[in-house]
């Protein structure tokens, strides 16, 4: 049985996640759930430095994470991480911290970890023993408490791929605020600036292919979660990551590879955007919405929508009530501030600024209109995702 076949059903049996290294390098993980830091690396990082083959550490936080080191290779396998009891929010928020992640991502980080079952001491070493039997053939190896300790320097371990030269951390944001927002168009628009067409890739070794692999399994938790984040359900996100995490492991070139990449980015927009879609199957309701999405940053009224649709404003305007439940000017201004959201949590803009570019009229009605719809004032909101 290759080791692939191993770390399959290790994690299958176990449901602890597995992280595959080999030369600082991250191969494959194995993991429950889409959340896409894994604390295993920086609890273990002062075990990493030791020539241990087999160890474990505990974390002040009482995250329990362990080392395999693959014979005579350059791999080690790191698993966990896996708790006593239920994770605390407090437990949570320290290991948030210590990874350099914002405390709004508790609820997501809780809701992975009480996916992974709880393990004791004791039973921990016995499926890391077992790992170390099923890969190394080794019975009776002891397996050494390594004491946690904070580590100031870089680690050489790279815990999530490397992105292609073309993403980059802003077209990063970018990608996963279309994905929350359910921009599906422009998403589609940024991704085909990006090159994902998928013609003229050079053709590269198995390794590379490997590596690319790597980057879809990554961004399919970075955008299933950013869809969550939209409002997407989990069980939905998973069944999604999942079948795409399956199909990608079937593809044996860069330029499958780079379509499928492309394919679960939108498909994950189309989720969130069928989400905040209107109840309602009128064609001249669907217009309307068009015309308004068309002209998101510029005024619009329902008597300009009427005029570009050479109808009767009243009528367009009773027929839209009628089919949807709101009016055709609060549905503008949800369209509206649900940018100027996204502008404000991903762009430098000023408040300002974000105002006039929406076409709204003054400032103080886009406060008014904003607080309105939020709950927030404009830089409340922006202020949460800076703490």
């Amino acid at each position: 049985m290759d080791e692939d076949s191993v770390y399959k059903m290790f994690f299958n049996a176990t449901q602890i996640p597995l992280q595959i290294f080999s030369n600082g390098k991250l191969l494959n993980s194995y993991s429950i759930g889409v959340f896409d830091v894994n604390p295993a690396m920086v609890i273990m990082a002062s075990a990493l430095k030791t020539p241990h083959r087999i160890c474990y550490t505990l974390s002040p936080e009482n995250f329990y994470c362990g080392l395999v080191r693959v014979s005579n290779t350059e791999q080690c396998i790191l698993v966990g991480p896996v708790l006593i009891s239920d994770c605390s929010r407090l437990q949570a928020q320290k290991m948030l911290v210590r990874l350099n992640l914002s405390k709004e991502r508790t609820f997501d980080f809780i809701s992975w970890l009480h996916k992974i079952p709880l393990y004791d001491i004791h039973r921990f070493q016995s499926q890391l023993k077992l790992l170390e039997y099923l890969i190394n053939g080794n019975e009776d190896t002891d397996v050494v408490n390594v004491p946690f300790q904070e580590i100031d320097t870089p680690t050489i371990f790279q815990t999530v791929p490397e992105y292609i030269d073309h993403i980059n951390n802003s077209l990063e944001k970018e990608i996963t605020s279309f994905i929350e927002h359910g921009q599906v168009k422009q998403l589609d628009a940024l991704i085909n600036n990006m090159g994902f067409s998928g013609s003229g890739i050079p053709k590269y070794s198995s390794s590379d292919i490997r590596d690319f692999k790597n980057i879809v399994i990554f961004s399919t938790a970075v955008a299933s979660r950013s869809a969550m984040k939209g409002g997407l359900d989990f069980d939905t996100a998973s069944a999604m990551a999942s079948s795409y995490l399956t199909k990608v492991e079937t593809l044996d070139n860069t330029t499958d590879i780079f379509l499928i990449l492309k394919q679960m980015f939108l498909d994950y927009a189309k989720a969130v955007s069928k989400l905040n879609a209107l109840p309602t199957d009128s064609i001249l309701v669907t217009r309307i919405c068009k015309e308004i999405n068309s002209h998101i940053f510029e005024k619009v009224t329902p008597t300009l929508i009427a005029k570009n649709l050479k109808m009767n404003a009243p009528y367009l305007c009773t027929h839209f009530k009628k089919e949807t439940g709101k009016t055709i000017t609060e549905y503008i201004n949800e369209v509206k501030i649900k940018e100027s959201t996204r502008l404000l949590s991903t762009t430098d803009l000023s408040i300002l600024n974000i105002s006039e570019h929406l076409g709204f009229a003054t400032s103080t009605y886009y406060h008014t209109v904003f607080k309105k719809i939020t709950g927030l004032t404009p830089n409340e909101y922006r202020g949460t995702f800076h703490i």
